[in-house]
C-alpha cells in the first residue's frame, strides 16, 4: 500500500493577542488525523520542518522554559515567541467549543483549516530507518522471532506495524 498522500498532521490556524505588543498575531498547531482525544499536539521534527516552509511566523527560537531552541510561533509585528502550550490551549479550546468538529470550529471563525502535512511532504525530512508517520526509530521485524535476525522488508520498510495498521485502516 501506498500511503504518501495520506496526513500525518492537521494545520489549524488561529489569532492572539501577543504577550508583548497586545497586537493580534496568527499562530498555526497541528493536530493528528487519527486521535479523538488529545487531538491537538505539538508537530514532531518533519512537519515543524514542513510548517517552516509554509508559514515565516512558525520558525526556531529560544524557549526559556524548556530551556532549548524550538519551532514555535513567533508575533509578526515583534517577533516574540509565542507559547506552544498557550497556542495549543487556544486551538484545544475552539475545537471542544465545537464538539470537536474542525469544520465547525473553521465555521464559526474561531480557526482556519489549511492544507495538512502529508506523509509525502515529510519524506525529504524523515532519516532512513525511523516511521513516516510517527518519526519514531523502526525496530527489526525478525524472521524468527525467538532467534533474531532482520526480516526480509528491514530494507524497505517505513513504518512501525501500528502505525501502518493506522493508515491502513483510516478513510483516506
Amino acid at each position: 500500500m501506498n500511503f504518501e498522500y495520506h496526513p500525518v498532521d492537521w494545520v489549524i490556524e488561529a489569532k492572539r493577542e501577543c504577550f508583548k505588543c497586545k497586537k493580534i498575531t496568527p499562530v498555526v498547531y497541528t493536530a493528528s488525523p487519527y486521535q479523538n482525544h488529545d487531538r491537538v499536539r505539538e508537530p514532531h521534527e518533519a512537519s515543524a520542518q514542513v510548517l517552516a516552509n509554509r508559514f515565516k511566523f512558525w520558525k526556531k527560537g529560544m524557549n526559556k522554559t524548556q530551556g532549548k531552541e524550538v519551532y514555535a510561533n513567533h508575533c509578526i509585528h515583534c517577533g516574540l515567541i509565542q507559547g506552544n502550550g498557550f497556542v495549543s490551549h487556544i486551538i484545544q479550546e475552539a475545537l471542544d467549543d465545537s464538539n470537536n468538529n474542525m469544520l465547525r470550529a473553521q465555521s464559526k471563525g474561531d480557526v482556519v483549516l489549511h492544507d495538512p502535512i502529508y506523509i509525502d511532504d515529510t519524506d525529504d525530512y524523515i532519516d532512513r530507518g525511523y516511521c513516516g508517520l510517527c518519526t519514531r526509530k523502526l525496530q527489526p521485524i525478525k524472521n524468527k522471532r525467538y532467534n533474531g535476525g532482520s526480516g526480509k522488508d528491514w530494507k524497505t520498510r517505513r513504518y512501525h506495524i501500528k502505525c501502518w495498521k493506522t493508515l491502513k485502516d483510516s478513510e483516506y
